[in-house]
């Protein structure tokens, strides 16, 4: 049932926080920094590597707009906004769905366990990877077999 899930995810995150005390800013704050962060240090490579890592980046901020459209908010407008902050270096200010709007979600209590939140990112970057990877090699395939290298 979904009432059992959400008290064993409570229990699991009630869990990493006694293990692993620290934390990080929620509302999808942390995903928005890292985008900002990865955008900007895109702009230092020519080609692919630039548009792989601008892809990434766009793929963390889909958290934001999940949040803003899942309460009912603008997500357009709520991640100009969110960006905004981030961009002046706010980086505790994120999406609080009960308040609908971008706060100090440190300060409103809406916190991530850092090993969850780590976790999470990994898995998603190692993910990422992994796909490039396959879509390179199926690319090379499909050029080689197009220049009649393989049957």
């Amino acid at each position: 049932d979904e009432a059992e899930r959400a008290i064993k995810d409570a229990v699991v995150m009630i869990s990493n926080l006694v293990n692993e005390p620290a934390y990080v800013p929620g509302g999808g704050a942390v995903e928005e920094a890292l985008s900002i962060a990865i955008r900007n240090e895109s702009l230092k490579y020519p080609g692919k590597e630039q548009i792989a890592m601008q892809a990434f980046a766009n793929s963390l901020e889909v958290i934001p707009i999940l949040l803003a459209r899942n309460s009912g908010l603008d997500p357009t407008d709520i991640i100009t906004e969110l960006r905004a902050k981030h961009v002046k270096g706010m980086h505790e200010y994120g999406i609080d769905i009960y308040s609908k709007g971008i706060v100090n979600v440190i300060e409103a209590g809406l916190i991530d366990p850092l090993i969850v939140k780590e976790q999470v990112l990994k898995t998603c970057t190692e993910v990422a990877s992994m796909i490039i990877r396959i879509d390179d090699v199926i690319d090379r395939r499909y050029a080689r077999r197009h220049r009649g290298e393989i049957p």
